[in-house]
């Protein structure tokens, strides 16, 4: 009786001590912190060394470092009087920093102490105070500064060719006549040469602001520069897929519509391939990260009912949606974001009542160990659309739990096809298509899926 009892008790530790175990791995994974006396938005984020990261905020403008569990190891503020700063990674001991002091680009250089090893202006007559700087480092050491160049009511894109102490090598700017353009972001490219996105603002048209993506040599020269025209909007996130560069951005389609995230997906020689959009208003995306697997995660914000929601979207490269997530409370928004040292998550910052962090797996959950199929559907579905009644857009949400070959179809009260929205092969998650009925007339629709035995059919009503 006293073995059985030992044996019980013993079969009873392991199990406990297994769930323990199981429990501090997952939470150790996935983590949110919100540092509310850092009382501005973490804009950005990105890992120094295997067990540090930095982050930047603003309002007012400081550095912090973290550990891989979101506790902040130390922070400074940055100089007073500095604003729109942008840093970058220098080495796993230390950042470079540029911010705007005055009227004055300065580039500085901190260890992960926050110790600074060196502080100078950046000698330019060019770099306008207006810019939203962006620091991004080259695979030579050195870096591009971009921003935008003003001389009287004519602003262009700017970038400065920085040495790896922050010295000028020398500028770049970039314009069409009768335009005013600015670079929000940079993208290094391994082999040599860069993106950098932004807008192109056209006064005399009536869609004014555009997306606009440049591709330059490792010299700054233009390779291609193409702006989309069909939105107003601009560049803010850009990053490399395995076919061509991606971009995201707060746009839409008219000047009364309000902003949407959307996404554009290029190839290498700046045409676009697909584009997709996030039928919530107030729209902002502002980050991209690409994923282990290859997929893109958009980062940003967008307006619900209960305010503003900080959210992430992910899509593979051919555009098919795999998730979207939203992140804390009302009020919250997203600015950027990097993948964990090891690859194992996602890492994303923005604002909630002060600079605000979440790691999460790579299916942009949070509490479940990563490959978990936890969040991932359990059956198929078609839910309601949303809005409904709706005009002239409404976004039909669905879910698959494995890979299935999927149809969604528009019919009218007839029984008339109207349109295909999906008709390909699709993997597990859960996926939002808009349906566009600004072509069509005031009436009873009926949007259809199909997904192997799967059959379900939804009502629409469109309104004029």
């Amino acid at each position: 009786m006293f073995q059985v009892r030992t044996l019980i008790f013993a079969r009873f530790l392991v199990i406990a001590v297994g769930i323990f175990v199981l429990c501090q791995f997952a939470s150790a994974l996935c983590w949110e912190q919100s540092y509310y006396y850092l009382n501005g938005r973490a804009k950005t984020v990105f890992p120094v060394n295997v067990n540090r990261y930095a982050i930047l905020t603003d309002l007012p403008s400081n550095i912090a470092i973290i550990d891989s569990t979101g506790d902040i190891m130390r922070y400074w503020e940055l100089p007073s009087g500095a604003t729109r700063a942008s840093i970058a990674p220098l080495s796993d001991t230390s950042i470079a920093c540029v911010y705007i002091s005055g009227i004055t680009p300065r580039f500085a250089v901190y260890n992960i102490s926050g110790a600074i090893i060196l502080a100078h202006d950046i000698l330019t007559t060019e770099y306008s105070n207006q810019s939203v700087p962006c620091l991004s480092r080259a695979f030579d050491g050195s870096y591009w500064l971009s921003g935008c160049f003003q001389d009287g009511a004519t602003t262009e894109g700017l970038l400065i060719h920085l040495s790896a102490q922050g010295e000028s090598l020398g500028s770049h700017i970039y314009g069409w006549s009768g335009t005013s353009e600015a670079f929000y972001r940079t993208w290094q490219l391994p082999s040599g040469g860069f993106l950098v996105t932004g807008l192109a603002n056209r006064s005399n048209q009536v869609i004014t602001n555009r997306m606009w993506l440049l591709r330059c040599d490792s010299s700054g020269d233009t390779i291609w520069s193409r702006k989309l025209d069909r939105f107003t909007g601009w560049g803010n996130g850009v990053a490399v897929s395995s076919v061509g560069p991606v971009v995201t951005g707060p746009m839409n389609g008219d000047s009364i519509t309000p902003n949407r995230i959307v996404t554009v997906q290029f190839d290498w020689d700046g045409n676009e391939i697909w584009s997709r959009t996030i039928n919530e208003d107030d729209g902002y995306g502002n980050h991209i990260v690409i994923s282990p697997d290859g997929n893109i995660v958009v980062v940003g914000y967008v307006h619900l009912s209960t305010g503003f929601q900080m959210t992430g979207i992910c899509y593979t490269t051919t555009g098919e949606q795999i998730w979207h997530r939203y992140y804390n409370s009302a009020g919250s928004m997203g600015y950027g974001g990097c993948l964990t040292a090891n690859n194992d998550g996602l890492i994303l910052c923005g604002f909630s009542s002060g600079a605000y962090l979440t790691k999460t797996n790579l299916w942009g959950l949070l509490n479940a160990p990563e490959h978990a199929t936890i969040g991932l559907p359990q059956t198929t579905g078609l839910m309601d659309n949303y809005p409904n009644p709706f005009n002239p857009t409404t976004t039909i949400r669905y879910t698959i739990p494995k890979n299935s070959k999927v149809s969604l179809k528009i019919f009218d009260l007839a029984g008339h096809e109207v349109t295909t929205l999906v008709d390909t092969h699709q993997s597990p998650g859960e996926y939002n298509v808009v349906f566009d009925g600004r072509n069509l007339a005031a009436g009873t629709y009926f949007a259809r899926m199909t997904a192997g035995d799967f059959v379900h059919t939804q009502k629409l009503i469109l309104l004029k």
